[in-house]
């Protein structure tokens, strides 16, 4: 009887048919493997911050026991609005905006220490961030920059909001 006929019956196969059914949908999950392996090898990995960062050797940074003056020198010599406050082994302790020692040399306390301006609340992540994960907390925080250290909190380098952007720009089209 013609299919869809109603009878309930169904029709007679050969004894290989259901193999050759099997086959053909082993072959299209085949192709489908291929096809997803495809499409994510041409996906762009996501930048971490290890990729996006300025390493340490090229930030302008401050000691705590340096005067504020000091500090005002070094920003305005290195055109920086914030710099990180390390010690001599590079942990990180804090920073400070440019405004810090603007309103130090301006109130005649050029002379205090960084330590007793500088801030201690920091946004941080670890070299392998994923880029969604930096651009999250930048957003969710006051500063422009995040500082990547290391296991130590010995600071390795800054990602900063222009980073995150100049990354941004070159995946809008994606």
């Amino acid at each position: 009887m013609p299919r869809g006929g109603g009878s309930g019956e169904e029709e007679a196969r050969p004894d290989n048919a259901g193999g050759e059914e099997n086959e053909a949908l082993e072959e299209a999950y085949w192709v489908m493997q291929q096809a997803v392996s495809m499409l994510v090898k041409q996906v762009p990995e996501q930048a971490r911050a290890a990729d996006l960062m300025t390493h340490t050797e090229k930030v302008a940074a401050c000691r705590p026991t340096d005067t504020m003056e000091e500090a005002l020198a070094l920003m305005n010599e290195r055109r920086k609005r914030a710099v990180p406050v390390l010690t001599d082994d590079d942990t990180l302790l804090g920073f400070i905006k440019y405004r810090d020692p603007i309103k130090a040399v301006g109130a005649g306390k050029g002379q205090q220490q960084v330590k007793a301006w500088m801030r201690r609340e920091l946004l941080t992540c670890e070299p392998d961030t994923p880029f969604a994960d930096m651009e999250a907390l930048l957003l969710a925080g006051d500063t422009g920059r995040l500082h990547v250290v290391d296991d130590e909190h010995k600071l390795i380098g800054l990602v900063s909001r222009t980073d995150i952007l100049r990354h941004y720009a070159l995946y809008r089209g994606i």
